[in-house]
Parts: C-alpha cells; sequence; structure tokens
C-alpha cells in the first residue's frame, strides 16, 4: 500500500497467485526451504530439483496450467533496491534523504521471514514517520482532519484535480474519484497499469463516444491527460465496481440481479452491433454509477482487452478462468458470444453468492462446465485445438470418440502434484437449474414464476454450443427482463409503526458543494456531454497540473516529496 502511495502503482500484479510470487522472488529473493517444506501450496509454484525448491519458469505454469504468464513493469528490475534506486534516482529531490527513508522502511516491511519483519509499533518510531514532526502518532491523530491536510494553493485548486477517493483496482488500471478544476464535477481518473494499452484504449473509448454508446450502459470517456508517468483517463463520475456492491447489499433483491443483468446486456449488444468483443465482463468492470437511484445505473469499463472480432483467432487468450466460455478453453472459433457466457457466470454468481466455475486450472473448469451444462460435441472436440489437453480418443463401433480424462490422468499429463485438482462447491450439482434452487441466496421477495425465468435465462446463457448460446439482443426480450414483475413485501407485523427512512449515502463525507450537485441530480438527468461543449470546457493541458494529490495523502511527511513521486501534468 505504501508503495501504491509513494509511485501510483501497485508492487506486485493482480494477475494471479503465481505472477505475483514469481515478482515477489525477482524483488525480494526467494522464501526460505524451511518455509517452503511447510507451505501446504508449494508444489503448485515450486519443484523440487537436486534436494531444493525451484519457482517455476513460465514455460513449466503453461506446460502445467495451460496458462500464459505475462509481464509486469516492476519485474524489470534485479531487485527491490534497485527498483527504488531506478524509480527515484532521477527524480529532482530538494530532500534525497526522504527516498533513503522511504526504502528502508519499505525494505524492513516487505521481509520474507515474518520474525524479521518490522513490527507495527517499530514502524511508528521509524525516521520516517517521526523525521518531518516532533509529535507523537496519537497526538496528530486527536488534531481536526483539516489541520493534518496541507491545503492546496488557490492557484493549485484552479489548476489541479482534487482527489476525493480512491476506488476499485481492476485488472488493467486504477480508478480515482477527482473533482475537476473548470467544471467542478465529480470525475472518475484511471491510471493505467499498462502504457502499451492506453492509446488503443482511449481510441476505442474516442469511436464509443462519438457513436454515442455510452447512452447503452458503457462508460463515458470525458479525456485524456499527459503526466509524467504516462497518460491517463479522465472517465464519468463512478461509485463503486459490482464486486463491492455485492458486498455490501447481500442478499440482492432478484430485481437489482435483473437490472444488472438488463443493462450489462444492453452493453454487449452495442459492443456485437460494432463487431467488438470485451473479453473482461467480470464483476470489477462492472461499474455502479448511482446506488441512491431506483433502478440502478449499471456501466461496463475496461476496454484494455477488447478484441475486434474479424481478428478473433482459435487458441487466443482471453477471459479469465472462471469466466472463460469452452470455446477459448478448447480452442475452437470464437466471437461475441463468449461476453454472454462471462455474464451468465456473473448471473449464477449473483444468485448463489460464490463464482459457478473453479479458478485455478482450465480443466478444473471445463470438468464442472460439463457437469453443470453438458459436455461439447464430439464434432465441436473433433476440430478443437487443444482436444488432446483435455480429452482422451476411444474408439467405438460408430467410430471414435472423446472422453474427458480423469483427474488422475490430466494431473499425470500436466505434471501437477497429487491431489491438487479438486471439485469446487458447483460441481457437486448436476445442473445449474439444481445449483441455483439448492444454494439461492437473495431476498424473498419475488414471484415463483420470476425465478423460473431467471433461471431459464441463465441456461440460455451457459449453453455450452455458442451457437446455441442466447445473443445480447436475446436476453433483453428474454421474459425474465421484458416483463414486469410485482414484487411481494412481506406483512408488516401489528403495533409497529413503519416510516419511509430517507435514503443515506454512506460512501464518504460530502462537503456543501457535493451535497447540492447531488440534490440536482436526483431532480433530474444531467444531458449527456458532447465534444463540442467537451471542446468549450476542457483547460488546455498546460494549465493543468495534479500536484495536489497531497490532499488524498494526508500523513505524508513531506509535500515536495510526494510531488516528485506523483508527477505533474506535462
Amino acid at each position: 500500500m505504501i508503495f501504491l502511495l509513494l509511485l501510483g502503482f501497485n508492487l506486485f500484479p493482480n494477475y494471479s497467485e503465481f505472477e505475483t510470487l514469481k515478482v515477489m522472488v525477482k524483488l525480494l529473493g526467494q522464501p526460505p526451504d524451511h518455509m517452503l517444506d511447510e507451505g501446504l501450496s508449494t508444489r503448485l509454484f515450486f519443484m523440487r530439483r537436486a534436494k531444493a525448491w525451484t519457482l517455476l519458469t513460465d514455460a513449466d505454469v503453461f506446460s502445467l496450467y495451460g496458462y500464459k504468464v505475462r509481464s509486469y513493469l516492476t519485474e524489470r528490475c534485479d531487485s527491490f533496491q534497485d527498483l527504488m534506486e531506478t524509480k527515484f534516482g532521477t527524480c529532482n529531490q530538494e530532500e534525497p534523504r526522504d527516498i533513503d527513508l522511504a526504502s528502508d522502511l519499505l525494505g524492513k516491511m516487505l521481509k520474507m521471514e515474518r520474525a524479521d519483519r518490522i513490527t507495527p509499533s517499530e514502524i511508528l518510531q521509524h525516521p520516517f514517520i517521526r523525521s518531518k514532526s516532533e509529535e507523537s502518532p496519537e497526538s496528530i491523530l486527536e488534531k481536526p482532519a483539516e489541520n493534518t491536510t496541507p491545503q492546496p494553493s488557490l492557484e493549485q485548486k484552479e489548476a489541479g484535480y482534487e482527489v476525493r477517493k480512491m476506488l476499485g483496482s481492476g485488472k488493467f488500471g486504477q480508478m480515482v474519484r477527482c473533482k475537476q478544476p473548470d467544471t467542478r464535477k465529480i470525475v472518475t481518473i484511471k491510471f493505467p497499469f499498462s502504457t502499451n494499452r492506453t492509446q488503443r484504449e482511449v481510441r476505442l473509448l474516442q469511436r464509443m463516444r462519438k457513436e454515442e454508446m455510452n447512452q447503452q450502459n458503457i462508460i463515458t470517456f470525458i479525456d485524456t491527460l499527459q503526466t509524467s508517468r504516462g497518460e491517463i483517463l479522465v472517465l464519468e463520475k463512478l461509485n463503486m465496481n459490482l464486486y463491492e456492491y455485492l458486498e455490501k447489499h447481500k442478499p440482492l433483491d432478484l430485481s437489482d440481479v435483473r437490472t444488472i443483468v438488463q443493462q450489462t446486456a444492453t452493453a454487449l449488444r452495442a459492443l456485437k452491433s460494432n463487431g467488438l468483443i470485451h473479453t473482461g465482463v467480470m464483476m470489477e468492470n462492472i461499474w455502479v454509477c448511482s446506488h441512491t437511484r431506483e433502478p440502478l445505473q449499471i456501466k461496463l469499463a475496461d476496454f484494455g482487452a477488447l478484441i475486434r472480432k474479424k481478428k478473433a483467432e482459435p487458441g487466443m487468450e482471453a477471459q479469465l478462468v472462471h469466466y472463460r466460455a469452452p470455446e477459448i478453453i478448447l480452442g475452437l472459433p470464437f466471437n461475441t458470444a463468449i461476453d454472454v457466457w462471462s455474464l451468465g457466470c456473473l448471473l449464477v454468481t449473483m444468485l448463489i453468492g460464490f463464482d459457478v466455475f473453479p479458478s485455478k486450472t482450465e480443466y478444473e473448469t471445463l470438468r464442472t462446465i460439463i457437469i453443470l451444462c453438458g459436455p461439447p460435441s464430439d464434432d465441436l472436440l473433433d476440430v478443437a485445438l487443444k482436444t488432446n489437453d483435455f480429452y482422451t480418443p476411444v474408439v467405438g463401433d460408430d467410430g471414435q470418440r472423446w472422453k474427458i480424462k480423469s483427474t488422475k490422468q490430466y494431473a499425470k499429463y500436466a505434471n501437477l502434484p497429487r491431489g491438487s485438482l479438486r471439485r469446487n462447491e458447483a460441481g457437486f450439482y448436476d445442473s445449474v437449474e439444481e445449483l441455483i434452487q439448492a444454494r439461492l441466496c437473495i431476498s424473498e421477495h419475488y414471484q415463483p414464476h420470476e425465478l423460473a425465468d431467471c433461471i431459464s435465462l441463465a441456461k440460455d446463457m451457459l449453453a455450452v454450443d455458442w451457437t446455441q448460446r442466447i445473443t445480447p439482443a436475446q436476453i433483453l426480450e428474454h421474459p425474465f427482463i421484458s416483463e414486469k414483475f410485482e414484487m411481494e413485501e412481506p406483512e408488516p407485523e401489528e403495533d409497529v409503526v413503519q416510516e419511509k427512512m430517507p435514503t443515506v449515502n454512506t460512501e464518504e463525507p460530502l462537503d456543501e458543494e457535493d451535497l447540492q450537485c447531488e440534490r440536482m441530480e436526483c431532480i433530474k438527468e444531467e444531458p449527456d456531454i458532447k465534444e463540442t461543449e467537451l471542446e468549450e470546457k476542457t483547460v488546455p493541458v498546460q494549465q493543468r497540473s495534479l500536484d495536489h494529490f497531497q490532499a488524498f495523502y494526508p500523513k505524508q511527511p513531506s509535500t515536495k516529496l510526494l510531488d516528485a513521486f506523483m508527477g505533474t501534468i506535462a
């Protein structure tokens, strides 16, 4: 977290546990053998060679798990010390001692051996924490918040973005809520993790804005800003991603499930009509714009992994494993139907409260798909590129047929540790319908046939053969989406006076200006921003500054150091 505050990006990747561990070993060194000997998951990531543990190579991981390991920007350095010197060595710092102190503190916090790791009380006594103030941390906490946050100057307020809140982190970037300096509107700024994808995503978002796809539940792109760390994106105001929303609002009403599916399907219909495959439909990329209004307002975001339909080829890597469609797993031709599959996975997850398919290996995912949704046909398996990875041919009187490998056979084929392949919770049921009925965890305010229609839609979205899978347009015409259902309200108990309580936004304290904005938004919707209006309202890049990002880091010992860490607009 401290590294993120200092540099604006994560020290370790969040793609998978192996990729996180790989960078950890590269920068901090390998855990000692006695730790690896006792680790329950050691054999998933390490191999015993010559009586010593060795981290699996990228080739080993691909061979064992069918997973292509991605590189991460911090991996380019040979050690943590090298990383700190590389990132800070070229900074024009008036107080270079702060860099050394920050590096020293981080190094002590990131010891592999927990016995060697610095304690919280030792952190509070570290020179990096105490060097800029003679006051104790306790006395600082007792002061009002406004006294602990450096206030930006009037010039900074007019020129820079005011950071309000750190939002969720997706696969390709960190979202931050800010207030625009010119319009004073609340917006979202995305800091991409990879600069290679940014320009491509900007072009796509500009095209979507031109075609007014933001009116079809796709996030509204406003502008880009050029910083010393590369280009960042200015997007419309977002509140929280779907994962955070589900955590805060369990159990969901079936009406909320309907709204989320309907609006996401609307976005997928728009992408399909333009020949675009999102490939990343998951909770972290579906954002709630407003959760205090009825119905919810949902936007699909993060187009860094988008693929054009005409460039989709069998064998391409796409989607997270537990959202991965059968045609991707097997190496079949694919199209926009893979996004419908991912949305179907999300629908079932919202109904049962946990991921329907496993996320460790493609084999486990495919095996659970076969149990719940049925097997792929032999005709599909005959032409799939990766059939031999998961199936064995069986010759009978009617010709060759395919039989999925047993867990023992696949573990031997993939050189996996014995017992590493396990069935997840969903795999103990015989169908999607049985799973949902047995593990349903939504509120009880719905009509019986409403749930039946919802299950029917889930089955249509999770058809193994993509040619039989429902399309986004057909989802919007499905009875679960198109019919109006009246919610069954529980009868109030006698002697209980029910009052309508006002809706309270508990996300963060709002100042008077924000409250006024919220009131105005409740009265009427703001018109969509047109490109001509953007040109009139947009302040020239040279006049912009993100210097007062310090407002988001009230406890930093040095304002000058933070400015250098975060960079300014070029």
